[in-house]
């Protein structure tokens, strides 16, 4: 989930173990990039407990944004009219100027493969809604935040892990700047 600023890797987890003062050992999980010591670059390395508290402080804010940001696109976007009507028109015409043998095969080639993308593009406008937000939603409900307090460590790996696709980090600073909500195989 959290991918390295500077070659685009996924980070790995490893546990490290420090002796204290008064003998006992600690154990704390962290995370570094893979190709920290293939590729000379400065490799991030980040601990669990921060990498947790961020996104819990900073979780719900930031779906509220993104809900708050969609709504705004949509209250545009419904001012933008359907196009695909006019292209499938303008598709017919193409079609019996060809066949009328007006114009060229290749420019008939030419302008078929230049709408036919539009089209594409018309009817597979990949937006993200409102709605592709509500499962996420539905597990930031409530008193949330005490179930999260009483799960196991496996539990809460895959609680972060079907709400958020990927975790970016500074590249200067290596510290987390933010991160992509899992939204129906989608990224926001």
């Amino acid at each position: 989930m959290i991918v390295c600023p500077h070659c685009g890797c996924h980070l790995t987890g490893f546990k490290r173990r420090h002796k204290c003062k008064d003998g006992h050992i600690t154990e704390y999980k962290r995370y570094k990039c893979e190709k920290k010591y293939g590729e000379p670059h400065r490799a991030p390395s980040l601990t669990e407990h921060l990498l947790e508290a961020y996104l819990l402080d900073h979780v719900y804010p930031e779906l509220n944004r993104c809900i708050f940001e969609i709504k705004e696109h949509e209250k545009k976007l419904v001012k933008k009219k359907d196009n695909s009507v006019k292209i499938m028109a303008e598709l017919e015409r193409l079609n019996l100027l060809f066949q009328k043998g007006r114009i060229s095969m290749d420019y008939y080639d030419d302008q078929y493969t230049r709408l036919e993308k539009e089209l594409e593009s018309e009817r597979t406008d990949n937006i993200i809604t409102v709605e592709s937000f509500n499962p996420i939603k539905e597990k930031l409900t409530g008193n949330w935040r005490e179930i999260y307090d009483q799960l196991d460590y496996s539990h809460r790996k895959a609680f972060w892990k079907s709400i958020i696709k990927e975790i970016c980090l500074d590249p200067d600073t290596h510290k987390i700047s933010g991160f992509k909500f899992l939204v129906n195989g989608c990224s926001n």
